[in-house]
């Protein structure tokens, strides 16, 4: 019995035959010479990058040239770029546009080109004036958003002017956010198939990502009116063999101590280098500063200046300056939100921990992948899970709804508090699942989480298996450089951690006391009109919950008044239950910050004195 081809080579065979059909007929009609083509292509490479490049870099970049739609899927830093900046080297007439998520992702990618001598620009709602506008066609390759094609009037014009004649291909670069956004979070996103009828017909689309799940990929071929039978697909797969894998469990997205013993060489750090490079992702605009507050209070205060953090509400300038401090290495620590969650191109970044349960298992792999992006480094991505998700509550009906319910907006409005305490919600009797992956008749999870993610998290067999088999990677014969996963190396994993014990860490140096979850919480802010009693999470000797009186929450009238140009004054005023008065004042630069950074600001600068903390933050430097 012949055995059953596996279908990544049969996809594979045909892509290939749709490339070398497209060959045939551009050397009948235009004396298309590939191998020559090649030999040039890999020559301008060199020049420009010291190496060749690697044969499915050519075979793609020959597919746009041959007006193939084409879509590849490839890990994070396996050089995706490449195939559409390599056009613009060989021909300097031709243009592209790239469609990409971020501002700040346009922002790096306009660097990487413009180092190559390729004149680029990002056309969003921060830089779009009346010079750009004039100097459109003077740019080769341009970075925008589905917004600005479809919203934006001036610029939709724009797109389907002679100025564009020249449009080599139109490039949906992160293509899984056609799946992962494009439903009410950003809708345009689903509307990307519209494009087409702006250019002539004979103009490629290239999608390209590193998570698109056999849905995904389904999709964004559907949006696209990607024919498999006749474009090129390459799925090289999404595994990063020089990242180990691990999961830590979380008592709760306010246990800020958890990272501590995480970031650091030492258990003293006094020297930047004692720093991992490490980005921590949270699911929050207000969780950055708050991390990185916290974050600070452990470090020596010259060691302060090398931790910063980054949201999508931050000014460009702001963010341009944070992401220039962490590249450069004048910050070892950054705390981000999905803002610096995709194709930021920083080869040294040693670690990434993705505090709290992200929304998809796409999600993490993309953040994972902000590690270990030079082959060189072994890094390490450890997801950082609340215990709840494993916790299981009696279906009643009613009840507050969870904090993932309520991130998964959080980048678009920093008012929601994804802080929120959700564990003593839960109605008793609740337990952990035995297996910590399936749930019992009549219950529900404390945390939902989607099912490849909780599978991936609770599985007690290999993460790099699960992943695979989620994404559909086709076999590699590139074995893990140094750990695989916490679980092949046999350390616990969250999944037999439900105690509270922390497990180990690959490769951490330190061996510190476990954390101890804060007392106090954001929540406490908050505002009620009486003090109410409620039951305590742990039970007394009787298997009771005792009562407990919440303390008067605070009440903050605050003062606004502009002292000079650029220059605003604010005083806020905290009665703190029925006793005495403070009075805190902070001097800031309008022009550095933005409203919400602002009330965040003032948030920090009264939650010490909220929880009874001798010494008050004020004055504090958003950077």
């Amino acid at each position: 019995m012949a055995p059953t081809p596996d279908p990544h080579e049969l996809s594979r065979l045909q892509s290939y035959q749709v490339l070398e059909d497209a060959r045939r007929q551009a050397a009948t009609k235009d004396n298309y010479n590939s191998d020559l083509t090649r030999s040039q292509l890999s020559t301008i490479f060199r020049e420009r990058f010291g190496a060749l490049p690697h044969g499915w870099q050519l075979d793609t970049t020959e597919a746009i040239l041959l007006g193939l739609d084409t879509i590849v899927i490839a890990g994070t830093g396996a050089g995706k770029t490449m195939p559409f900046m390599m056009p613009l080297l060989l021909d300097d007439k031709k243009k592209i546009i790239i469609i990409s998520p971020l501002k700040i992702l346009q922002d790096d990618q306009v660097e990487r080109f413009e180092r190559m001598g390729l004149a680029a620009a990002a056309v969003n709602g921060d830089t779009w004036c009346k010079d750009l506008q004039k100097n459109l066609g003077q740019y080769r390759a341009i970075f925008t958003s589905p917004e600005m094609c479809f919203k934006h009037d001036e610029f939709r014009a724009a797109l389907t002017t002679s100025t564009f004649e020249d449009i080599c291909a139109v490039v949906i670069d992160e293509a899984h956010c056609i799946s992962q956004w494009g439903g009410d979070f950003r809708p345009t996103y689903s509307e990307l198939g519209k494009l087409r009828a702006f250019f002539p017909p004979n103009i490629p689309f290239f999608g390209t990502s590193a998570t698109l799940n056999p849905p995904a990929l389904q999709e964004l071929r559907g949006q696209l009116s990607i024919d498999p039978q006749s474009s090129f697909f390459l799925n090289l797969g999404n595994d990063r063999h020089n990242i180990a894998y691990s999961v830590l469990p979380l008592n709760s997205t306010t246990e800020y101590e958890a990272l501590k013993p995480l970031l650091s060489r030492t258990a003293t750090p006094s020297h930047p280098d004692d720093l991992f490079k490490c980005i921590v992702f949270v699911n929050a605009v207000n969780t950055t500063q708050l991390a990185k507050r916290a974050i600070c209070e452990w470090l020596p205060p010259h060691l302060h200046q090398y931790v910063t953090f980054l949201h999508a509400h931050r000014t460009p300038r702001a963010r341009r300056r944070a992401m220039k401090r962490f590249r450069k290495g004048r910050a070892r620590i950054l705390v981000a939100t999905e803002a610096a969650g995709m194709g930021a191109d920083i080869p040294d970044i040693e670690l990434v921990i993705q505090f709290g349960v992200p929304s998809s298992l796409s999600v993490w792999i993309q953040r994972a992948g902000r590690a270990g992006r030079s082959a060189q480094i072994n890094a390490r991505a450890i997801l950082m899970a609340e215990k709840s998700m494993f916790q299981q509550r009696k279906i009643n009906g009613k009840h507050r709804p969870l904090e993932d319910e309520i991130d998964e907006q959080v980048e678009d409005d920093d008012d929601v508090d994804d802080d929120m305490d959700t564990e003593g919600d839960m109605e008793e009797p609740s337990h952990y699942s035995t297996d910590n992956n399936t749930l019992n008749a009549g219950y529900e999870w404390g945390k939902k989480v989607e099912a490849a993610l909780r599978q991936w998290i609770a599985t007690k067999t290999c993460r790099r298996d699960i992943s695979n088999q989620h994404f559909d990677n086709p076999p590699t014969c590139k074995s893990p450089s140094h750990v695989c996963c916490d679980n092949c190396e046999g350390t616990t994993a969250i999944a037999d951690s439900t105690d509270g014990t922390r497990p180990s860490t690959p490769n951490s140096s330190t061996s510190l006391s476990p954390p101890v979850t804060p007392s106090k919480s954001i929540r406490s802010l908050t505002t009620s009109p009486s003090p109410p009693a409620t039951p305590s999470r742990s039970a007394d000797e009787n298997g009771k919950r005792k009562m407990h009186t919440v303390p008067v929450p605070v009440k903050l009238p605050v003062r606004c008044e502009k002292t000079r140009k650029g220059v605003l004054k604010l005083s806020c005023e905290m009665n703190h239950g029925e006793s005495s008065m403070c009075f805190f004042t902070s001097v800031m630069q309008c022009s550095e910050i933005r409203a919400t950074e602002l009330a965040v600001h003032l948030w920090l600068m009264v939650i010490p004195m909220a929880c009874n903390v001798s010494k008050p933050f004020a004055d504090t430097p958003l950077n």
